[in-house]
Order: structure tokens, then C-alpha cells, then sequence
């Protein structure tokens, strides 16, 4: 069974307030949750509407279905005209 874990660090530099910058973010975490079955959450940068630290986690047995799923996880944030992705960082566990 492998763990993987995600962090992505965001800059959303249009938004001009918290609650633009909620609506941006349920929307990408509602559909991540849908398509492709992780966990995610804000974890980090709460009040800042500027910038947002998303924690990404899921369980497989396939090494090559958690690298699919990573970059079609990173893809759908890359692709969005609202946000970009400045960072992310990934570690798994092995059980």
C-alpha cells in the first residue's frame, strides 16, 4: 500500500478578497475530490488572499497510478486561469 502526500503552494494574484479567493479554491477542490478521489485540503496562507498551501493526500497500490494521478492533479492547477502554481512538493509512505 502506498501513501502519497502532496503540497501545493498557490499564488492567486487577481483575487481581491477572502471570499474570491474561497470561491476559486471550492471550486478546484470540489472538482480534484470528484475527478480524481483524494483528499485535499487548505492547509496553510489562510487569510492571505493572495496565496493559498493546498494538502493533497491519496492510497494505491500502484506506483504508476499515483504518478498518473499526480500529474493530472498538477495539470488541472497548472491549466487554471485564475491561479498559479508556484510550488509543490511530494512524499509517500510505503506500508
Amino acid at each position: 500500500m502506498l501513501v502519497e502526500a502532496a503540497k501545493l503552494i498557490l499564488r492567486l494574484p487577481h483575487t481581491t478578497s477572502l471570499k474570491d479567493k474561497r470561491r476559486i479554491l471550492k471550486s478546484l477542490i470540489t472538482k480534484s475530490q470528484q475527478d480524481f478521489r483524494v483528499s485535499i485540503a487548505e492547509v496553510d496562507q489562510l487569510d492571505n488572499f493572495h496565496a493559498a498551501v493546498l494538502g493533497v493526500a491519496f492510497v494505491s497500490n500502484d506506483p504508476k497510478l499515483n504518478e498518473n494521478l499526480i500529474g493530472h492533479l498538477l495539470t488541472l492547477f497548472e491549466e487554471h486561469p485564475e491561479i498559479i502554481l508556484e510550488d509543490h512538493e511530494r512524499d509517500y509512505l510505503s506500508l
